[in-house]
């Protein structure tokens, strides 16, 4: 993955801060004013949008990494391509959704089955991307086979990220803290505070992704 980023980091890592951007925010900004406000449903609001948006986010990023690495120089327009209402796009939003939700009910049920989940329907939008199957069922069913044989050479490297991701989480806990401990004193400086918080908190978010994706896209290409 070092070797794939290498001589393209800067512009991969603008197209992974122009993903990640909008998908935190969308996330992030809800939260504040729920907190502040002390009004929960508008989260909800923001988690809607994230479910919506993420998939077609992460074709278009596929997109634009794989365009990069191929040498032809995409405009980061590119990262946004697939937000249009086609059948493709929706595709990619039915799928997305129905990982998150797997996901979730599977770690609320038992964290192995949740590993169970990632480990043969994770890699499905690099499929849907790659072969742009008419079927989302199908992207799914072509993932799974793919992935039988090689779950634990997928886990040998995703625990490692999912890892500094939860560490990376926990900052962003206590800066939420600090933000909310700071707000009972004084909104402005609240607010300025928040502001670099969340800056700082998506440069991260971005270098981390941007490696994670590229040891994804080696293991997708090992896979085939």
């Amino acid at each position: 993955a070092n070797i794939l980023l290498k001589g393209r980091y800067s512009e991969l890592f603008m197209g992974t801060f122009a993903m990640v951007t909008p998908l935190a925010l969308v996330l992030i900004i809800p939260m504040i004013f729920a907190m502040l406000f002390e009004v929960a449903w508008i989260l909800s609001i923001g988690i809607a949008l994230f479910v919506i948006l993420v998939g077609p986010m992460q074709l278009g990023y596929i997109k634009y990494f794989n365009e990069t690495v191929d040498g032809k120089q995409p405009k980061l327009s590119v990262v946004y391509s697939e937000l249009r209402f086609t059948g493709y796009s929706l595709r990619g939003v039915y799928i997305a959704a129905i990982l998150l939700g797997l996901y979730l009910v599977g770690g609320l049920l038992w964290l192995v089955t949740a590993g169970f989940m990632i480990s043969f329907f994770s890699m499905s939008l690099f499929f849907l991307e790659r072969f742009k199957y008419p079927r989302l069922t199908v992207a799914m069913k072509e993932c799974a086979k793919h992935m039988m044989g090689n779950r634990l050479a997928m886990f040998a490297y995703k625990l490692i990220f999912y890892f500094v991701y939860f560490l990376l989480f926990i900052v962003g806990g206590l800066s939420i803290a600090l933000v909310y401990t700071v707000s009972l004193d004084s909104l402005l400086v609240a607010w300025f505070t928040c502001i670099c918080c969340v800056i700082i908190f998506i440069f991260l978010y971005s270098m981390i992704t941007l490696h994670f994706h590229a040891s994804n896209q080696i293991f997708f290409e090992d896979l085939l």
